[in-house]
């Protein structure tokens, strides 16, 4: 019985996460679990924040929006090497929604900067740069671009995407190229 609960509940929050991030077609996105980007996410987030048309909407009535739009953009996370900080710099409010909702990954990219912080609205925290979560030779090499986040956080971290979500990450991004294709 708790088995097929379980799998209903992947199944059901596979089919949201598909529905949710449809829009990402970033060329850097990978995808990373929630817990590892709360880490980096400001601790006093707002209860509104703005939507894809710039309108400041309560979190409920944002969470509708992506189950009916999809989300627009990935998640950024900010690196500055020089001060060995990094934040959420985009998605603050976005990843207590899907820690709520249970989406266990997200599409993130990652920034390599000069200044640890690019917009000041989501708040000044920054966290240490430490080399348990990130490859530090491999953002080195991205400096003042995007960076792939499976290719500069460390392993550990991306293993708790399960095979089978990459099986499903696949298919969503055959099924991304197919209607790419058609249009």
């Amino acid at each position: 019985m708790l088995k097929n609960y379980t799998q209903n509940t992947q199944a059901n929050t596979s089919e949201l996460e598909d529905q949710i991030f449809r829009n990402i077609n970033h060329p850097e996105a990978g995808y990373l679990p929630t817990s590892f980007l709360l880490k980096f996410a400001n601790p006093y987030p707002e209860n509104q924040t703005l939507n894809h048309a710039a309108e400041t909407v309560p979190l409920d009535k944002l969470w509708q929006e992506l189950n009916v739009m999809g989300m627009q953009q990935p998640f950024v996370l900010r690196v500055c090497l020089s001060k060995k900080t990094v934040r959420l710099e985009t998605g603050n409010q976005r990843i207590r929604l899907f820690e709520q909702h249970g989406i266990t990954k997200v599409p993130v990219i990652i920034e390599v900067a000069e200044t640890p912080i690019a917009d000041r609205k989501n708040g000044d925290q920054l966290r240490p740069l430490e080399s348990k979560d990130f490859d530090i030779e491999k953002l080195v090499q991205c400096k003042d671009q995007w960076c792939n986040p499976l290719e500069v956080v460390a392993p550990h971290h991306i293993e708790r995407i399960t095979s089978q979500t990459r099986v499903q990450l696949r298919s969503r991004a055959m099924r991304h190229h197919i209607l790419m294709q058609t249009q």
